[in-house]
């Protein structure tokens, strides 16, 4: 009984005083018999036995009370004649020592058990690092699957005596149907196949219900499993749910053919039940991001393949009704009266916004299909600003756009054209979100190989807030109260891009209601 109990059962535990206290009514029962008795030797004897148990059985301190109690006993015992000296003194030698020997036996026993516990725990770590790394190594549902299932079988071969044990997974359907998605092995048979009801497996049942690993019982299994496990040499199985991303995703399975499972075993399977669903999940959460990326890259091919289309088709028609407009502007077909004057005027400002539109699409579905091919030159940045100006002309009747000009020459190395559409932009924008009037100004400055181009409006603003979505593709940002300006959110996006193309960028820094100043930023030219 005291071996079952094992060393050291009651440390630590509120057993530990009432053991001490049996103990020590054992050493006064012998006293009593001691005294009573004249086979005085014999029954002194005995008293190794309840100092033997303490030791075993209770810590250091309380094995010494009841030591001491024993001793003390045996010397009451001579004393009142009940024992020779030489008798009391033998026992009281020989109580320690197995007192001693008692304890320390314990103790050997229960490090050694310790060190296997250590070990099986080094093992299991060990074998759960490995079967996490194989499970994680792949976002493919069916390597999740082979490795989950294999791991899982190596848990039951390992509790067995070398037997092949076997592991599957069972995915859930509609109408709690299960179907085997993968299994394995170890004997090499792979039977199973198909799907079937969950309900011809109420450990199945209790397990999703649960939550919680079941061990299948002999009455679980409906006729058509029942017959397959003895087939198969099944002596013990156990069924554990597998979540992913909140649903039960199905079952894994573990079946034995040599042995019962330990509760060891059935920890280890539910821990690899546990790695398998968060596998599945990442898995799917991965293919559902790469599915809406392939979904946004068609979106975004088939936005530019718009813009290109529409930009090719809008230039022939309005190349034509330009060389028209030219024509009644200069008097070619006749001199047309103040009033007409004024009507093509307005025409022909609104020309130059399509155009600038058109130009606004070509470039942004050249920068969606490649590296647009730049023309090099220098050029003196003042002379562009001015030209900028002029062609923004028909879009500022009132001539609200004005000019610091520069003190010095700002020479710059960049495709003319394409730096004319960025300042174009710029200033069409300060013009256009400027609604209620004011002054558009245009200063520039050279500093540490820079030459800097601020364009500045006292128009509606940014709030700091929506700075980040400015310079993005088809991004507006228009306070609600001035939905109705037009505009395509590719302008600023566009110039960035090019600006940046030779080295350079464009910033912003805005206030909302007070107005912004657009910084194009360039290297000089050496």
């Amino acid at each position: 009984m005291i071996e079952a109990l094992g060393p050291k059962a009651f440390v630590g535990t509120r057993w530990a005083y009432p053991v001490a206290a049996v103990a020590i009514l054992a050493i006064f029962a012998l006293y009593w018999v001691d005294v009573h008795s004249p086979i005085n030797v014999t029954v002194g004897a005995l008293a190794v036995l309840p100092v033997l148990a303490a030791a075993w059985l209770l810590d250091g301190r309380l094995t010494s009370v009841v030591t001491a109690v024993a001793i003390g006993s045996r010397i009451v015992v001579a004393y009142q004649g009940g024992l020779t000296p030489i008798t009391a003194g033998s026992q009281g030698i020989v109580l320690p020592l197995v007192a001693a020997a008692g304890h320390l036996a314990a103790r050997g026993l229960l490090a050694a058990r310790r060190g296997r516990e250590h070990e099986r725990e080094v093992r299991d770590l060990s074998f759960l690092v490995t079967t996490s790394q194989a499970i994680a190594a792949s976002l493919d549902l069916d390597t999740i699957l082979a490795s989950a299932t294999q791991a899982v079988a190596q848990v039951v071969h390992r509790g067995g005596q070398g037997g092949p044990a076997r592991a599957a997974f069972h995915q859930l359907l509609e109408d709690d149907r299960l179907r085997i998605a993968y299994d394995f092995d170890e004997a090499g048979s792979r039977s199973a196949e198909g799907e079937y009801p969950m309900a011809w497996n109420r450990a199945a049942v209790r397990a999703a219900k649960s939550g919680q690993i079941e061990v299948v019982g002999a009455d679980d299994l409906a006729p058509e499993l029942a017959e397959l496990a003895g087939r198969e040499h099944w002596q013990a199985g156990a069924i554990v749910p597998v979540r992913a991303a909140g649903r039960l995703h199905g079952m894994m399975i573990a079946s034995a053919r040599d042995h019962d499972f330990t509760t060891e075993e059935l920890h280890l399977v539910e821990v690899v039940a546990q790695m398998t669903g968060l596998a599945i999940g990442h898995a799917e959460m991965f293919r559902r991001e790469r599915d809406e990326a392939e979904r946004a890259g068609d979106l975004e091919r088939t936005k530019a393949e718009f813009l290109r289309l529409a930009s090719h088709e809008l230039r022939g028609p309005l190349t034509v009704v330009r060389g028209y407009l030219s024509m009644l502007l200069d008097g070619s077909v006749g001199n047309p009266d103040p009033t007409t004057t004024r009507m093509l005027d307005t025409v022909q400002g609104k020309v130059s916004e399509m155009d600038r539109l058109i130009t606004q699409m070509l470039e942004a579905a050249r920068l969606e299909e490649a590296r647009p091919m730049l023309k090099l030159e220098r050029f003196d940045l003042g002379d562009v600003i001015e030209e900028a100006i002029r062609r923004m002309a028909p879009l500022d009747p009132e001539g609200r756009v004005r000019l610091e000009p520069p003190t010095t020459e700002l020479p710059v190395e960049a495709d003319r054209e394409r730096l004319l559409t960025i300042l174009t932009n710029l200033i069409g924008n300060a013009l256009k979100y400027s609604p209620d009037g004011g002054e558009v100004t245009i200063s520039t400055a050279a500093l540490d190989g820079r030459l800097k181009t601020m364009v500045a409006d006292r128009g509606i603003g940014i709030a700091t807030r929506d700075l980040p979505s400015l310079f993005t593709r088809f991004g507006r940002v228009v306070p609600e109260q001035y939905a109705t300006i037009a505009g395509t959110g590719l302008g600023l996006y566009l110039s960035r891009e090019l600006a940046r193309l030779v080295g350079g960028d464009v910033t912003i820094e805005s206030e909302l209601g007070r107005g912004s100043t657009f910084t194009l930023d360039l290297p000089a030219a050496a």
